[in-house]
This record gives C-alpha cells, sequence and structure tokens, in this order.
C-alpha cells in the first residue's frame, strides 16, 4: 500500500478537526491555503479570532519532520506580523496522526498534544482572564495562564510556573484557578505553603482577586474544610497524623504548590502523591527552582516524555524593564552596598547547598560583627537617625537577638538617648518560629507606612511604654526569606552568609517590589 500524501494527511485533520467540533465551513473561524499578508507563501491552514490570524497549522505527509514544519509556520508568523503588525501565538504541525503545539507568546520549546483543541478551548486560551477574576491579569501573567489551561487541556498532570519574585505569581494562581473552573476542569482546588503566615497572606489575596464567587479559607481541621472551593493551608497540616487521609483521593481537581523549591518532599511527599494518584494536576509556583538530587523541581514537575523545565518563564530582567508593565509595577533596581565583616567561617561545615546552620550562626554572631553591621546600616547606608522599612535577616535565634540589640544600641547612640533606652524596642523587632506571636508582627510589619507614618510609629514609641510593637526594622530568622510580601521595603541587610543561590535570590526578592503609595 502506497504512503499517503499530504492532501490525504489534510483530509485526516479535517476529519479530527470536525471531530473536535470545529466547523470546517466556517470560513470566520479557520481558512484553507492562506496567502494574505505572506509575502506570496501559503499556509496550509489558519484560524482566526477578529478577522486576525491567530494561530497556524502546517500539514505534512508521515516521515516529514514535524519540527522543521513548525518553523515553516514560524516564517509565517514573522512574515504576518511584519506585514500587519498582530502576533500569532499559537503554531501547530501534524501528520494526520500527531499534533505538535508551540506556544511563540511564552516562548517554550514545541509539545506533543493528544487532540486539537476545540473551539471553546481555543477560545478560552486566547481569553484567559476569567469572568470570575476581579482586576486585570497583565499581558504576561495571562501568557501563565494560558501555558497551564494548554497543558491540563492537553493532559499533562505536573508543571511549575518560574517568576521573578514580585511579578504577581499568587494573582496568576487565582487567574488559573478561575479559568480552568470557567471551563469545568476545576471544581475544588488545594492551595499548599509551607508556613502559617504565607496561608493568611493567600487568603487575603485569593478573597481579594477572586472575591465572592469562591468559597476560599484557610483550613482549620473541621468537616467545612471540605465544602470550601479554594482551600488553603500549610503541607504540614495536612501531613500531620494523616489528616490529607480524611479526604478522597479524588477530592481536589489541581493542587497548587507555592514556593514549590522547597517543603514538599521527604517526609511530606506522601500528602503530593496520594492527591496525584487520585488524579489532581500537580501545579508549582517558584522564583528559584532548585537541582539538587534530592530536591529538583525539574524533575518532580515534568511528566515523563515531556521537556523538563518551567512551562512558563519570567525573569527578574523582564519584571525589570518590561514596557507593558506601568512603571509602578515594575520590579525595584537593587543598590548594592558590601563591605566586609571579616567573619571566619573556617570550620563551619559545608552540606553542599549551604552552611549547617547552627555552626553559622554560632560563627557570625560575634559582637564586634554586629556592631559594625549597625554602625554601617546607620551611618553609610541610611545616613540619617530614623530607620525606614529594613528586613534583616539573621543566622540564629541567638544571632537575631543580639543583632537587634545592637541596632537598638546603634539607634539610641546617634539619636543621644541613653545605651539602656528601650522605646526602640518598639520599632526594631525580631522574629523567629519559636516565638509566640511571630506572625502578627510580621502582619504588622507589612503595612505599607511612608516617612510620616513612620515618624509617628518612633515618635508614639518614646512617648508611650505601653505601646505594641510596629517593627519598622524586622530581624528575622528563616521566616522572612520567602513569600513575605512587604513592597514597601527599602532595605535588606544580609546578615547572614550563604552559599545558595535559591536563598539568595529569594531574600533579595523581599525588596524588589515597588510601593506606589511611599514613593520607593
Amino acid at each position: 500500500m502506497r504512503p499517503i500524501n499530504e492532501d490525504e494527511v489534510e483530509i485526516l485533520i479535517e476529519e479530527h478537526l470536525r471531530e473536535r467540533g470545529w466547523d470546517i465551513a466556517d470560513f470566520i473561524a479557520t481558512r484553507k491555503r492562506w496567502r494574505e499578508h505572506l509575502d506570496g507563501e501559503e499556509a496550509d491552514r489558519v484560524f482566526l479570532i477578529d478577522g486576525k490570524v491567530v494561530a497556524i497549522l502546517e500539514a505534512k505527509k508521515p516521515g516529514k519532520d514535524l519540527w522543521a514544519a513548525l518553523d515553516q509556520a514560524k516564517g509565517y508568523a514573522r512574515t504576518y506580523k511584519k506585514n500587519t503588525g498582530h502576533d500569532v501565538p499559537l503554531l501547530f504541525a501534524s501528520d494526520g496522526t500527531i499534533y505538535l503545539r508551540q506556544n511563540l507568546k511564552a516562548n517554550t520549546l514545541p509539545e506533543k498534544i493528544t487532540n486539537f483543541p476545540t473551539p471553546a478551548e481555543f477560545g478560552e486560551f486566547f481569553r484567559p482572564q476569567a469572568m470570575e477574576l476581579h482586576g486585570t491579569l497583565r499581558d504576561y501573567q495571562r501568557v501563565a495562564v494560558s501555558q497551564v489551561l494548554g497543558a491540563v487541556q492537553a493532559g499533562w498532570r505536573r508543571m511549575y510556573l518560574q517568576m521573578a519574585t514580585g511579578t504577581g505569581k499568587t494573582i496568576t494562581a487565582a487567574g488559573v484557578i478561575a479559568k480552568l473552573w470557567s471551563v469545568g476542569l476545576v471544581r475544588r482546588a488545594l492551595f499548599l505553603v509551607d508556613r502559617d503566615a504565607l496561608a493568611v497572606q493567600t487568603v487575603k489575596k485569593f478573597k481579594h482577586h477572586l472575591g465572592d464567587n469562591f468559597d476560599i479559607e484557610r483550613a482549620t481541621g473541621g468537616k467545612e474544610d471540605k465544602h470550601r472551593d479554594i482551600l488553603v493551608t500549610t503541607i504540614q497540616h495536612l501531613a500531620v497524623r494523616n489528616k490529607y487521609l480524611s479526604y478522597d483521593s479524588n477530592h481536589f481537581n489541581i493542587v497548587i504548590l507555592d514556593e514549590c523549591h522547597r517543603s514538599y518532599f521527604g517526609d511530606w511527599y506522601g500528602v503530593l502523591d496520594y492527591f496525584a494518584k487520585g488524579g489532581a494536576v500537580l501545579l508549582g509556583l517558584t522564583a528559584t527552582p532548585a537541582d539538587k538530587e534530592t530536591v529538583n523541581t525539574d524533575r518532580f514537575f515534568t511528566d515523563p516524555g515531556q521537556y523538563r523545565g518551567p512551562i512558563y518563564r519570567y525573569t527578574i530582567r523582564q519584571g525589570e524593564t518590561n514596557p507593558e508593565v506601568p512603571e509602578w509595577e515594575r520590579l525595584a533596581a537593587c543598590i548594592h552596598h558590601k563591605f566586609h565583616t571579616n567573619v571566619d567561617l573556617e570550620g563551619v561545615h559545608d552540606m553542599g547547598f549551604d552552611f549547617e546552620p547552627d555552626q553559622l550562626g554560632r560563627a557570625v554572631d560575634v559582637p564586634q560583627r554586629n556592631k559594625l553591621i549597625a554602625d554601617k546600616y546607620f551611618e553609610d547606608i541610611l545616613g540619617t537617625r530614623y530607620p525606614v522599612k529594613t528586613m534583616v535577616f539573621a543566622a540564629s535565634i541567638a544571632h537575631a537577638k543580639n543583632l537587634r540589640y545592637a541596632l537598638i544600641e546603634k539607634y539610641n547612640e546617634i539619636n543621644n538617648l541613653p545605651p539602656n533606652d528601650a522605646a526602640a524596642e518598639k520599632f526594631i523587632v525580631a522574629v523567629h518560629n519559636e516565638m509566640a506571636g511571630a506572625r502578627e508582627l510580621i502582619e504588622e510589619f507589612q503595612k505599607v507606612t511612608d516617612a510620616a507614618e513612620r515618624k509617628a510609629i518612633i515618635d508614639q514609641a518614646h512617648k508611650d511604654p505601653d505601646m505594641a510593637p510596629r517593627p519598622i526594622i524586622l530581624v528575622g530568622v528563616g521566616m522572612l526569606d520567602t513569600g513575605i510580601d512587604a513592597p514597601d521595603v527599602e532595605v535588606l541587610l544580609m546578615a547572614r552568609p550563604t552559599k545558595s543561590k535559591v536563598l539568595y535570590v529569594q531574600m533579595k526578592g523581599r525588596g524588589t517590589r515597588k510601593c506606589k503609595e511611599t514613593g520607593k
């Protein structure tokens, strides 16, 4: 039997399109042998929205290189944009059996798909903002939502988004849930974090962006948890005493893992495995994928046979320079002040990815070093008697305490106060996981305060000994480096050395958001 030719492949493709719900005779939606604005070239089939080409499908007989066919379609897309000014975001290639898709807008590699999208799926792809989502997604966030939608429609079960800190991973996740809900692919979603403060923050953001359209709450352990549309909780909450087993394995259609480069492996992996085996899509969110042997983001969040890596990436550089984003919503460029403290790390155990925490804490918690950091902060970095909103990253609880009091003593010195004056304890505060009220202090710190409000806080601290703490400088141990949003933070003090690129980028990301209210 002779091999089928390209004309016969087009017949098979048309039959498949009909099976998927396309009306081949609807020339408003799709046209064959398209030549307009292609400088004499001819695309096998195009798909249109509002009269503009939004996708190109190239047909090749079996045995021909479909990846080369995508390159051919890419040439047509470039020509069409040159002549019309309009992008063609999607490309397809098929031999009648295999279908390839490439999303040019997301700049991702070609992928095999089982079926061509239905007209409804196609339309949703180009309108990724669901009616349920309050506010407007930025263009790059819409692309991320489209990538997730397309991957889920293609049958992917594991994937992740890599987006720089401060570029809106949480609202993008809200957009993903709203979009998948609107097309009937999701009815219950689980959003996992690994810290209580992040759970509280996420619930607030989801309720702001999704409003009353969804029942959104933080898990309490009660029976009502099973009736939430979107349940937010820590992985630890579900893992302790195997509480996750109280849910049917197919209870959630999607499980979203915030900061997916950490915490979800090892002893807690069983929670994810349980829901994944029940059919849930696993979607990770991170700014800094991990590539360690035991925790490898690419390996864990990639289905067999797919390219490893994020299905969408939005970098720090893009976040700083994207002209489609208003100036106040771009990431802030950082000014670096580097000074040597002569810390001796000789003998501190190197665990490969970072220093051993207890040994590091003892090595860096040196009174002269803490005093030098406090001196440099007030004299060289600020050049003023009054602190600005500042995060300080310490190596241990003892280090955080001692560094806090070094900052207080320096504040007293430059303000001509007695060395033992305690007023600054109200606005120079340390937090760690073992102290009561740490979460509330972080929430207080996250409230935006301009210079006048900070001055009022300081004045009140000097007048009212019973004033509750209102942090302006927050010294943290392991609670501030990931996921805490405080857009008015102006200074980051990296008082703990690290070998981890992931940790450094996460810490730096606490200061890259701009704040229109304060002019930062």
